[in-house]
């Protein structure tokens, strides 16, 4: 399934080398530097739970939502979707690493033990799981080898790079980055592992988005909703008022999507 649809908020950007480098540094610098709202759960490799702020989350009923940023970034970089988010009284966490860490498959082990925690704090069932760029590819190598059976619902990437990127060659010489080129090893697992279970998938690309095209944003081998949005940028995606209210409601419990008699009751793998 596929639609294109116009972005409200327009952040075309030229094909050029300097211009698409200014788009990733804005990513991590201006767009993802904002402070985040006090109590916000931060998880991941630089900051760890206090037991205080977990402890905020039990007894809530709807799904967690785990947010992954992408390449350079930080758990800042959602400032618009998590605002929107807790306006509708939503549980989220932001999965927070460095861009030196050592690999994609590092980062989604970690992504998976968050993941576990995180369930084992809420009573939550599931969680919902939503990547921009390289997050959306951290998020699709943690689903691999049914780690996380039975504990994702639905799964939203944002401008990810399924298809590698070309602009990895130009981008600074780390593990993560090279695994991000086309054809690259990691990219070639992933198009070929089975697709989880009873897991929905929501994809966003933009025809602005200078850094990862729309045909390389969609994962291979998964049951996977499209929507492609004009006129915002890679970091735009973050901030497009379309996309935000699109992600709201897919992730709501018992939202628009859901399958309907279905009940998981496995543990996460």
């Amino acid at each position: 399934m596929h639609r294109t649809v116009p972005a409200r908020s327009s952040r075309p950007l030229s094909g050029t080398g300097a211009q698409v480098g200014q788009e990733i540094v804005a990513t991590a610098a201006s767009v993802c530097s904002l402070p985040l709202r006090v109590g916000e759960i931060v998880l991941g490799t630089r900051t760890h739970p206090r037991p205080s702020v977990l402890g905020q989350v039990e007894g809530e009923t709807a799904r967690p939502v785990v947010l992954v940023h992408g390449f350079a970034a930080s758990a800042a970089c959602w400032f618009a979707l998590r605002r929107a988010l807790h306006a509708e009284g939503r549980i989220v966490a932001s999965f927070d690493y460095w861009p030196w860490a050592p690999s994609v498959r590092d980062l989604a082990d970690r992504l998976v033990a968050t993941v576990e925690n995180l369930l084992a704090v809420s009573g939550a069932d599931k969680v919902h799981l939503v990547g921009h760029s390289l997050g959306g590819v951290v998020v699709a190598q943690a689903l691999t080898g049914d780690r996380l059976a039975g504990c994702v619902d639905r799964v939203v990437t944002l401008g990810s790079p399924f298809g590698g990127t070309l602009w990895a060659g130009v981008l600074p010489v780390v593990p993560i980055v090279w695994a991000l080129r086309p054809g690259s090893p990691l990219l070639r697992r992933l198009a070929a592992a089975p697709p989880p279970d009873d897991v929905r998938w929501l994809a966003f690309a933009s025809t602005a988005d200078r850094i990862v095209s729309p045909d390389r944003a969609v994962p291979f081998n998964r049951d996977v909703r499209r929507v492609t949005i004009e006129g915002a940028g890679h970091s735009g995606l973050l901030l497009a008022p379309d996309v935000i209210a699109q992600i709201v409601a897919e992730t709501e419990f018992g939202g628009p999507s859901r399958t309907a008699g279905r009940s998981r009751t496995a543990r996460c793998g």
